[in-house]
């Protein structure tokens, strides 16, 4: 009876016992995998040193948004701008490298366009998991490669715009002042003929005592004189300050007749010639240049019937020609009196 009273005893303390102490705590649930986590790897250029850390400036960046990356290294970096870093992933960008105060930090701006999470990796170091903010039409694709502009002003650029405002506002400007602009029209008259005037001169000139031994170099300037204002009236070049051959080639250039023309040069250059000649030539030959010039005023003058003259010049141009036309005027070149067409 003892016995099973301390057996009924041992067996009731154990229970109690086992009342008393604590329950064992649940095991810990695994930590969820981050799905679609990629690797991407920073190459350094052969030769760098093994760098002793680095960083990424944030857990999570936004899509295609630029975030810091730093990189420091046991020494100071000679120059690192000649640093060349590439990475194995095309989505991930890198700027230029920079170097920091100390000049063992290398600082990197870095890009991410891909929407799932990423780990960096620089040697045999690797980032935490780096979350990527953004969203496309199906989340299950990879968003489009943008690369983001930042809008930088150049004066340079401002340049052209200018320009055509200018040009714009001053063409504007013209038909503006174009169409309140009432000018009164001039009335515009043709001048006329050249062979008037030089008709009158020459009868004044070959009616005077020419020429004798001492007025044989005033003839022959009073004559080239003539020649040449006739020719400036005739064929509106500027002959009085030309030689024949520049005449010449003015007068070819408007489409003149060069073979009337070539008889009347020549004439003006011998008088040119001769005129500051020492030796003067005799009167006769004077004369005859005179006379040449009547003929080749006749052949190419033209008669004023649609053009207003003076009532006076008119006529006394048309009796100094009859006059010159007249050889007994003029014994010397009475053969050559009418050549003209």
């Amino acid at each position: 009876m003892k016995v099973l009273c301390l057996i009924f005893v041992l067996l009731s303390g154990s229970s109690v016992c086992a009342q008393n102490q604590p329950a064992p705590a649940p095991a810990p649930a695994p930590a969820p995998a981050i799905v679609d986590t990629a690797m991407v790897e920073i190459v350094l250029p052969e030769g760098t040193e093994v760098p002793l850390s680095f960083s990424v400036n944030s857990d999570t960046l936004g899509f295609g948004l630029g975030g810091k990356l730093e990189i420091e290294f046991p020494s100071e970096i000679p120059d690192f701008s000649e640093m060349e870093l590439e990475t194995t992933e095309s989505w991930l960008l890198l700027s230029e490298a920079q170097g920091a105060r100390n000049s063992q930090k290398l600082v990197l701006e870095i890009r991410v366009y891909r929407l799932n999470p990423i780990r960096i990796k620089v040697g045999s170091m690797v980032s935490q998991v780096i979350h990527i903010t953004g969203s496309t039409g199906d989340l299950n694709e990879t968003a489009a490669i943008r690369m983001p502009g930042v809008w930088r002003t150049k004066w340079w650029m401002l340049i052209l715009p200018i320009l055509i405002l200018a040009g714009l506002f001053i063409v504007f400007y013209l038909l503006w002042q174009r169409r309140v602009r009432l000018d009164v029209l001039q009335q515009w008259e043709p001048s006329p003929p050249a062979w008037l005037a030089a008709a009158v001169d020459l009868q004044n000139l070959l009616a005077e005592e020419y020429p004798n031994p001492d007025s044989v170099r005033g003839f022959m300037d009073r004559l080239a004189g003539i020649s040449r204002s006739y020719l400036a009236g005739r064929y509106l070049v500027p002959a009085g300050e030309m030689i024949g051959r520049e005449i010449l080639a003015r007068c070819l250039m408007k489409g003149h007749d060069s073979r009337s023309m070539r008889r009347m040069i020549q004439t003006l250059e011998g008088l040119d010639n001769q005129r500051y000649n020492p030796e003067l030539p005799n009167g006769s030959w004077s004369r005859e240049q005179a006379v040449q010039l009547v003929n080749f005023i006749e052949g190419v003058r033209i008669l004023p019937r649609y053009t207003m003259v003076d009532a006076t010049l008119l006529n006394d141009a048309e009796e100094a020609w009859t006059w010159l036309m007249q050889p007994g005027n003029h014994p010397t070149g009475q053969s050559q009196l009418g050549g003209g067409q």
